[in-house]
């Protein structure tokens, strides 16, 4: 079934969309609905919605920044945005921000099933052409916004990477983060950190020339002496004792 998510400040709006529109007689299923971007942008990344029905005038974030937010956490859902007659201005700007398409106040049910339609087919084409996934750690099932915060401890584990810098990347609450990242994993943001490290530290170790010293450098480890910790707890011998192996 085709995730939706119905966003509006307006509650009769969203329980008239979610109670009129036959939604299984179209492959959906409302998952939930929201009056504010910003419970909206939560709904989004843990139901991992595929089309998002929003209104662009909302207090606080509008349905024009939820747009660019989502676009910006790679969530490859589709947008429709909601708008009255005379915000001719706000749908050009809509256009812009990566919208997929508009409906117009008030709402026809015929159009939005319309529209509807026209997304999902869409998503169906884009999901034909997606090509397979590179191996992480990120669960088969997890949000797109889990995936992106895995790949970029992934592919920066070597520098001095904080929970509020991989947050103010992917544009969340470090705190929120944190929580998705542990709820989807089952590890925390410092754990995945410390595997992909140690991971890496030990393909590092199997070359023949390689140097202890450097290779704790080179996966983040600045303190030598916290690196051989860390690396026994987690592998029961030290780094030296494990390059011996390849020596």
């Amino acid at each position: 079934m085709i995730k939706v998510a119905v966003i509006d400040d307006n509650p009769l709006v969203t329980q008239a969309l979610a109670a009129t529109i036959d939604w299984p007689a179209l492959g959906c299923v409302v998952v939930g609905t929201a009056d504010n971007g910003e419970d909206a942008e939560a709904l989004i990344c843990e139901q991992r919605v595929d089309v998002i029905i929003s209104d662009i005038k909302m207090p606080g974030m509008d349905g024009l920044a939820l747009c660019e937010r989502i676009n910006a956490l790679d969530v490859r859902a589709k947008i429709i945005l909601m708008t009255g007659y005379q915000e001719f201005e706000l749908a050009r700007r809509a256009v812009r921000v990566g919208a997929f398409d508009l409906l117009s106040k008030p709402l026809a049910n015929d159009e939005v099933c319309r529209v509807v339609r026209n997304a999902i087919t869409a998503l169906e084409k884009e999901w034909e052409k997606r090509p397979a996934s590179a191996p992480t750690r990120a669960p088969q099932d997890a949000s797109p916004l889990v995936r992106r915060a895995v790949a970029y401890l992934e592919q920066h584990f070597e520098r001095d990477i904080s929970l509020e810098e991989l947050s103010a990347k992917l544009i969340v609450n470090p705190s929120y983060l944190s929580r998705v990242i542990k709820k989807e994993t089952g590890q925390g943001f410092v754990e995945i950190l410390t595997e992909v490290r140690l991971d890496m530290a030990k393909h590092m170790l199997e070359q023949p020339d390689a140097k202890v010293y450097l290779v704790a450098e080179r996966v983040g480890y600045r303190d030598y002496t916290y690196f051989y910790q860390v690396f026994k707890k987690r592998f029961g011998i030290t780094p030296k004792e494990y390059k011996k192996r390849f020596s």
